[in-house]
């Protein structure tokens, strides 16, 4: 019987294989004719990489270090009892460090001032970016509350009652909540608005634990403001 021969068989490269080699061909062939342009790509991957790195491990930090020196020496300004160099000096600080706590803080210390200092359109204009930061600011909440301080103290009482809204909305604790709402409620009573007022002390009622003296208060309030509300 004559013998099947075991002669190695030979396996040809698959499909895909060729492809893939043939593409790896290609690139060898234009990355040698495009040299220049892909040391000058690897070249700007480097540098935003080496920037990338500079900015998280380096400048960042080291700003953080200088706003909170920077921070201590204008708080000395202000307690010096200085009013026009504390506010000259916390204007640029805020500014130099907007976006930042520090910044914040020193946007709010300024406020503070232009307010004791009869100012309160200044004041409402150094806060006005408050209304956007209330949850993600670690003074957020303090902030869009002096915000809506001042716009009252401007005569902005619609505004005002807006911020206190927004901050009741946004804010993450209930005592912050409720002093928005009872700040917002107030000013609706100011203006005649009682039945507004009213629904905004019932909203404190509703958040608050039923027997406790906070919901009595509230309660009573809201009670206060509904009859007014239909004696008009």
């Amino acid at each position: 019987m004559a013998t099947q021969s075991l002669a190695p068989r030979h396996h040809r490269p698959s499909d895909t294989e060729d492809a893939l080699l043939a593409r790896l061909l290609h690139f060898g062939e234009w990355a040698r004719r495009n040299a220049a342009a892909v040391i000058a790509g690897a070249v700007l991957v480097l540098v935003a990489a080496a920037v990338v790195v500079y900015y998280f491990a380096v400048y960042k930090p080291g700003q953080r270090e200088r706003a909170a020196e920077g921070f201590m020496r204008i708080q000395q300004t202000v307690a010096s009892g200085n009013a026009q160099l504390a506010e000259r000096e916390l204007a640029t600080f805020s500014k130099t460090y907007e976006g930042t706590s520090y910044g914040d803080e020193a946007s709010i210390a300024l406020a503070q001032i232009q307010l004791q200092g009869g100012k309160p359109a200044d004041a409402v204009k150094t806060l006005s970016g408050f209304t956007g930061r209330i949850a993600s600011s670690p003074v957020g909440v303090q902030g869009a509350m002096l915000l809506a301080s001042a716009q009252q103290q401007a005569g902005q009482a619609d505004a005002a009652v807006q911020t206190y809204l927004a901050v009741a909305d946004k804010a993450r604790l209930d005592y912050q909540k409720h002093d928005a709402l009872s700040a917002a409620a107030a000013i609706r009573e100011e203006k005649g608005d009682f039945k507004g007022a009213a629904e905004l002390y019932q909203r404190i009622v509703s958040s608050t634990e039923e027997g406790s003296m906070e919901r009595a208060v509230f309660e009573m309030r809201a009670a206060e403001a509904e009859a007014r509300a239909a004696g008009k």
